[in-house]
């Protein structure tokens, strides 16, 4: 017999930063169906990326047929998106339970999955990129379906210049190289990233009075609820609370900061970029100018900010 869900009126429950997660009625948490029906079909999905990815290997040194070319292309479409979903599942079923140590190694699995195929893979790109553009350009006159992927290889081929030799790009896939990662960023973190995520989960935080005034414990979750509060008073006690807390960590945080940069600076020098930002940015072809002016515009436009949090 299955089991009966009964659906809690949204106007009935309040969200609490403070509640156990099981506490949490299942409309407000992730709906992760769409992905998986359940963590045995994850388990299932992960065994069959690593078989697919084997099968992807055997392209190597076939990319100057045009009809290869475009098979593995596919082939390689077709795998990259079951590893998003797979990080994916794995990261949203972390996020909403960060002390559960059985998520965590499941995320650290998607993870080595995303970080087994971007190496396994990395041969497609460096095979495109020494295609000559004559060559290329004949492989799209020879298969015609090839210009499906005419702007993906357009903008690796973009970016070919900062390819290195395969022992260097070799050492930084080893390095843990994201440069060509072709997913969002936030879920493939750095060991620094990791570091820091851990102790911002273990971080202290105090009590604060809310607008009732009744003692609430301050969490990350709670705080820009806490921050956007009608109540002057609350805001600058969250914030103020919330900043205390952070100075008492703040060499942890400067040291993990400082790794993390110094990380993306030896990559970017490594692929021969003026600087990590320009290295970056290059993934998406924004010009640094861009980020610079939302910056400054940002930096100029401070003060009603902090007259609402002082």
């Amino acid at each position: 017999m299955a089991p009966l869900v009964i659906a809690v009126p949204a106007s009935a429950y309040t969200p609490d930063g403070n509640a156990d997660r099981a506490a949490v009625p299942a409309q407000f948490k992730w709906k992760l169906a769409p992905l998986f029906a359940d963590d045995a079909a994850f388990d299932a999905a992960l065994s069959s990326a690593a078989a697919e990815l084997a099968k992807l290997s055997l392209c190597k040194g076939t990319l100057a047929d045009p009809a290869k070319l475009w098979s593995c292309l596919d082939g390689y479409f077709e795998l990259r998106l079951a590893v998003n979903r797979l990080t994916l599942y794995a990261h949203l079923r972390f996020d909403g339970a960060q002390k559960d140590a059985a998520l965590q190694s499941r995320n650290d699995r998607a993870l080595k999955t995303l970080s087994d195929f971007m190496a396994g893979t990395s041969f497609l790109r460096e095979e495109v990129l020494s295609l000559p553009d004559a060559a290329l350009s004949a492989a799209y006159a020879r298969e015609p379906k090839l210009a499906a992927f005419r702007p993906y290889l357009d903008e690796l081929r973009r970016r070919r210049t900062h390819l290195l030799g395969a022992d260097a790009e070799r050492v930084l896939a080893l390095a843990g190289d994201n440069l060509w990662a072709e997913i969002d960023l936030n879920e493939i973190p750095s060991d620094f990233e990791k570091a820091f995520r851990s102790a911002l989960g273990d971080l202290p935080l105090p009590q604060i009075t809310d607008e009732q005034g009744k003692p609430v414990q301050l969490t990350l979750a709670s705080y820009p609820k806490f921050r956007s509060s009608p109540d002057r008073r609350v805001r600058q006690e969250a914030v103020g609370k919330l900043f205390a807390t952070f100075k008492q960590f703040q060499h942890l945080f400067a040291s993990t900061l400082a790794g993390q940069v110094s990380f993306n600076v030896f990559l970017a020098r490594s692929r021969g970029y003026d600087s990590a930002l320009a290295a970056y940015l290059d993934k998406d072809d924004i010009s640094p100018a861009v980020y610079k002016n939302l910056i400054s515009t940002v930096n100029a436009h401070l003060s009603p900010l902090h007259r609402y949090v002082a």
